[in-house]
């Protein structure tokens, strides 16, 4: 066991107020970097060591089951000894509750528990006869109902009619009760009635504890609120260590963890940890400047003691090609001064942003490792449309057809293997050997009609080869959603990614590529490994938690950060600059702010007007950067509504409006290839077709 003054040392004031606190209910505001997990670690080994506590009467909550490791593992450190400590997820804390009270909870025999993939797998049994969007979001509507939402809101963020919304939860319940099963929502739910309804039960399990200890607070939901507060001790010692500035998880129901707090310990003692002992001076300087804008907060006090460091850089790229080159550039730099790949990080706000970045790594050679999901070309979506491309190059492509049979419901790799066989016997492909199968084949006839109607979807795509590559690559998507749809929990992601190929073949095809090349191109990309750790490549939510020396934050535009989902509603707003301030602070030393002034992502052209974000980190936090460069053609001065004009990217499009004089000429052009586009004249690359000049752009 460790003496107090081993506990104390290091530790700044506030930090030993947290460790020392005895009795009754604490809510600790903790900055990013401020050393939240120490304080938590030292409060339970000064309770073992000072007042001889047994170890089974401490429950310590986490939200992952990978934190509560860490802290299992960071409490035997310090103590000396592997203690039994209670410490898991608020869904370990309910199930091994519900397990030992489970004839009171009204269960006669064990219930079944649910991971994600099997509750989606039940819920997709009762939306067959409905029309909602996709599996993702009627989880997400679900789930915020259970967690205390109301139905109205659930409808309007999740797009989903309330009168469906009844009928797919009431469906879907019925369901679980026949299967004695919970979800990982009904394990909070069922345990916050239990002990509720309960009082014997709840006053035996609140005697069981002297101190529940909760980390990350800011994303507990009401659920999870009423929970800690109907087992809290009888001293109430409850100790909430949390970041309201780091609550991002709006979608599962957190709403304001320091309020519930508040609302359910009013009497709670504060103590705000505001030194960070991770970020430079520069960077957390920025990070506060930002996160002042949201009304609906804690007030704290960040400051470090480390030095100044860098001015965090914000960089305006022309397109997302020049910001990605620009950001591996640095990538490569950084590198070359001593700093390992793996101290640097990539963040961006969805997942098909990742692309253009894979891309230029892959070029350049430098190793990656994409955290928040599969790499670009190995989602299942790409693979699948890549599949039908490859099949229309070559029909006897067995790897692509076998890629694409074993989407099909009922079709595994033992019914491959039946249909390889059948494929040697009859001399042919795959392909061919689909709609041969004879009604003796193992096969049975519902999987062999599938596999017929795949055939017969692959020959119309096929029948398509000689026609131009986004021309095809739409029949091909055309031809793969309806078994990308019925596979697919989150329909978003899945658009996403085909129009993120939509926009890779845009820019292949602006070559004049064949579909030959095309394939090799993709056949390359997708076979390159990244050897070691890399760069990290992940999203702003799987982000949380982790730190990096060097962090590049790309795509701070609006629409994208904050995301266009978020306009209309300021409460969203300042979800989104949670969501932003989380990845700057997770820079220790560099930060990097990249925005494009136009971008193609998810099959789209977006005109990229810089995020109010980086506005919000003042223009004094921040160093300004931008590549000089010569046009190769003169830019347009002046422009008359009606004419015709071409851009150097998105080709032949119509002048429709002009406002502003001078350098400040706004235009929009409708493009035959885009749509409709705002630009700024002088910076747009633009010659003329047809007309004469009207306004003067400088």
């Amino acid at each position: 066991m460790c003496d107090v003054e081993e506990l104390h040392f290091g530790l700044n004031p506030e930090q030993r107020r947290v460790v020392d606190h005895v009795e009754g209910p604490l809510l600790v505001l903790a900055g990013p970097g401020s050393g939240k997990t120490r304080v938590i670690t030292g409060h339970i080994a000064r309770r073992l060591s000072e007042t001889a506590a047994v170890p089974q009467r401490i429950l310590a909550i986490t939200f992952t089951n990978r934190a509560a490791a860490e802290m299992r593992q960071r409490v035997g450190d310090l103590v000396g000894l592997d203690v039994p400590v209670r410490i898991g997820t608020f869904h370990w804390t309910c199930n091994a509750f519900l397990r030992r009270y489970s004839p009171a909870a009204g269960f006669h025999r064990p219930f079944r528990l649910l991971g994600p993939r099997e509750a989606h797998s039940v819920l997709r049994t009762v939306t067959s006869d409905a029309e909602p969007p996709g599996l993702s979001q009627i989880a997400h509507a679900v789930s915020a109902v259970k967690n205390g939402s109301s139905l109205a809101e659930a409808s309007r963020i999740h797009g989903i009619p309330e009168a469906t919304l009844t009928s797919i939860r009431e469906k879907y319940d019925t369901r679980l009760r026949s299967l004695v099963a919970l979800d990982l929502d009904d394990l909070l739910v069922c345990t916050c009635a239990l002990l509720r309804e309960q009082d014997r039960i709840r006053e035996a399990v609140r005697r069981r504890f002297d101190v529940i200890l909760v980390d990350e607070f800011q994303d507990t939901n009401p659920v999870q609120a009423a929970i800690l507060q109907l087992l809290s001790p009888p001293s109430d010692t409850v100790i909430a260590v949390g970041d309201d500035d780091q609550a991002i998880y709006g979608w599962r129901q957190a709403a304001g963890g320091a309020t519930l707090y508040r609302q359910c310990f009013p009497d709670a003692e504060v103590v705000e940890l505001g030194e960070s002992y991770r970020h430079s001076k520069l960077v957390l300087r920025a990070a506060a400047s930002l996160i002042t804008h949201n009304a609906h907060r804690e007030s704290k006090h960040l400051r470090t003691a480390r030095p100044a460091g860098a001015r965090p850089i914000s960089f305006t790229a022309s397109s997302e090609m020049e910001e990605a080159a620009w950001v591996v550039s640095k990538v490569e730099s950084i590198h070359g001064s001593g700093e390992h790949f793996e101290d640097m990080a990539v963040l961006f706000r969805i997942n098909a942003q990742s692309r253009v970045i894979e891309d230029v790594l892959l070029r350049r050679g430098i190793p990656y490792r994409v955290l928040s999901g599969r790499r670009f070309y190995e989602q299942p979506e790409i693979q699948t449309v890549v599949a039908y491309l490859r099949l229309a190059l070559d029909d006897s492509d067995d790897e692509a057809a076998a890629i694409l049979a074993l989407r099909i419901r009922g079709f595994g790799d033992t019914r491959r293997t039946v249909l390889r066989r059948a494929a040697d016997e009859l001399g042919s492909s795959l392909l061919r050997a689909m709609t041969q199968l004879t009604p003796d084949s193992s096969i049975p006839g519902p999987v062999q009609a599938r596999l017929k109607a795949l055939a017969s979807r692959v020959r119309a795509v096929c029948a398509r080869r000689e026609q131009a590559l986004d021309v095809l690559l739409e029949h091909a998507i055309s031809a793969a959603r309806p078994d990308l749809e019925a596979g697919s929990d989150d329909h978003e992601s899945l658009n996403e990614n085909l129009g993120e190929l939509r926009s890779l073949v845009r820019e292949f095809d602006s070559g004049r590529g064949t579909l030959q090349g095309l394939i090799d191109r993709l056949a390359i990309q997708s076979d390159v490994q990244a050897k070691g750790q890399g760069v990290s490549l992940l999203t702003l939510h799987a982000a949380k938690g982790l730190e990096f020396s060097t962090v590049f934050l790309v795509g701070m535009e609006e629409g994208l950060l904050p995301h266009r989902r978020a306009m209309d509603r300021e409460i969203d707003i300042e979800e989104e600059r949670r969501l932003c301030y989380v990845g700057v602070t997770r820079a220790r030393d560099r930060l990097f702010l990249t925005h494009a002034l136009a971008r193609f992502l998810g099959g789209q052209a977006l005109a990229g007007e810089p995020s109010r974000f980086l506005r919000e980190m003042g223009r004094h936090n921040l160093a300004h950067e931008r590549l000089e460069r010569v046009p190769s053609t003169p830019r347009l001065k002046f422009v008359q509504e009606g004419e015709i004009v071409s851009h150097s990217r998105w080709g032949r499009g119509t002048v429709i409006s002009i406002e502003g004089r001078g350098r400040d000429t706004l235009t929009i052009i409708h493009f035959d290839s885009v749509g409709r586009q705002r630009l700024q004249l002088c910076h747009a690359p633009l010659v003329r077709v047809t007309g004469q000049a009207a306004i003067r752009a400088g």
